[in-house]
Parts: structure tokens; C-alpha cells; sequence
């Protein structure tokens, strides 16, 4: 741990940029030929000459390459809406017809009638939103009545992503919202004074 903090303060104290924007994942670290950064190489870099720093390298990597999908289950009771956890699965293949199948595996388990899903949220991505083979589509021929919403977050992500890339002055105003945000949340203090002014309203 202490050559990882000692990275750390080199890499500051040398005034160098920690990522690259391209090869940061996990699944690329063993392709030498990718430049990931002053971090992950000098991490690289060290785990050839350190067997606990290999170690734990090698096993992110092989944490990491394990895809896994979350599935989650919302039910409205009255107008309370309760969420819950219900698999937590190995996804070999993100293809649409896969996804449905590795879903309707937990359904069975739980004994859920899938014809009753009235409703299903992914991300953005195109394998999810294909008219004719997306995740949406095929879930669509078991549950016909369901429909497909984008995850908000993620479509938030993009546009932020799209403003900043054409007005440059919109990074500016992100950084000072993300600042007030993660002020606001690091503090239980600030955090009441917040919840209890949005009470108020």
C-alpha cells in the first residue's frame, strides 16, 4: 500500500496528469502496448518488480473481466414504490435475446410471471435499444404490454457529456456544481441543513 500512496505523491509532486482518457479499463491492462497513464504504468511498471503489487493487479484484472448484471425489481404497493435487489448474474453475452434470457432465469427462480411486467429501464446503450434485437424488443415478445425507459441518469450523463464538448464554458460550470454537490454530501451538517431547507419548500 505504501508504493501505491508513494505513486501517488510522485505523480503530484512531479505535477503529472494521473489518467489517460483512453485504456483506463481494467480488461486492458495487460496489453503493453495501450498507454493508461502515468498511474496505472508506473503501478505496471512496479508489479513486475513487486509480488504483492502483481498480486493484487492480477486480481482486479480477473475480478473485473468477470461482467456481471444487477437485476433489479420495482413494484408500486398504493403509492409506495419498493425496489429490491433480486440477482445478482454472470452476463456472458450483451446481446438482447441473452439479457432476456439471463433475466427470465431469475424471474423463474422467484417464481414471477414475466407477461406481468409492465415496465423495464437500462442505459442508453444501442445493444439495449435495437428495434428489432435490442434487450427492449425481445423482452417486448415475452411482455407485451412492458415499456422501455431509459435510465435517467445515464441520458443526463450523455447530454452533460454533448454541452460540454460543443461550450466550453459549461466545463466550468459542472466543475463549481459537482464541487457544491460533494461539499454538501461529505458533511452530515451540511447535508441536514440541506434536507431540512428542501422540507421546507
Amino acid at each position: 500500500m505504501h508504493q501505491i500512496v508513494d505513486v501517488i505523491k510522485l505523480i503530484g509532486k512531479r505535477g503529472l496528469s494521473y489518467y489517460n482518457r483512453n485504456n483506463e479499463a481494467a480488461c486492458t491492462l495487460n496489453d503493453t502496448s495501450l498507454d493508461h497513464g502515468n498511474f496505472l504504468e508506473i503501478i505496471i511498471l512496479l508489479s513486475k518488480y513487486d509480488e504483492v503489487i502483481k498480486c493484487y493487479l492480477d486480481k482486479f484484472i480477473k475480478k473485473v473481466l468477470r461482467v456481471t448484471m444487477q437485476v433489479l425489481l420495482k413494484a408500486v404497493g398504493g403509492t409506495t414504490i419498493h425496489e429490491r435487489l433480486v440477482g445478482i448474474v454472470k452476463c456472458t453475452s450483451s446481446k438482447g435475446i441473452n439479457v432476456v434470457e439471463l433475466i427470465l432465469k431469475v424471474f423463474n427462480s422467484l417464481n414471477l410471471d414475466p407477461k406481468k411486467c409492465v415496465g423495464n429501464s437500462t442505459d442508453g446503450a444501442a445493444k439495449m435499444q435495437r428495434e428489432y434485437h435490442g434487450f427492449s424488443a425481445q423482452l417486448s415478445n415475452v411482455a407485451k404490454k412492458q415499456i422501455h425507459i431509459w435510465c435517467c441518469t445515464h441520458v443526463l450523463n450523455l447530454v452533460i457529456g454533448d454541452v460540454t464538448n460543443e461550450i466550453l464554458q459549461s466545463i466550468n460550470l459542472f466543475g463549481i456544481l459537482n464541487g457544491c454537490a460533494v461539499f454538501i454530501k461529505e458533511s452530515h451538517k451540511c447535508m441536514d441543513v440541506w434536507t431540512n431547507k428542501e422540507k421546507n419548500k
